[in-house]
């Protein structure tokens, strides 16, 4: 089964379990589904031809930013007020 196949199957499965698990709708479900996935993936922006998606930025964790912490003894921060 491909990716695409198996997110579809599981929003499907969400779908399914949102609506009270209905015997008899799995057709309607998959097609909507699909159509989810398919938006979902239009939404996405083009990573660009250089994107190697085995890349994590483990620095983006929240709290890491450029910003000092609230009460800090950073001259250059904004007084708050």
């Amino acid at each position: 089964m491909s990716e695409r196949d198996e997110q579809i199957k599981a929003k499907a499965h969400e779908l399914w379990l949102a609506e009270g698990c209905p015997t008899g709708r799995e057709i309607e479900h998959w097609q909507q589904a699909a159509a989810l996935v398919e938006t979902d993936d239009a939404d996405m922006p083009s990573a660009g031809p250089h994107a190697r998606p085995d890349l994590v930025n483990e620095d983006a964790t929240p709290g890491t930013g450029m910003l000092p912490d609230v009460g800090s003894d950073d001259p250059n921060q904004q007084p708050s007020g």
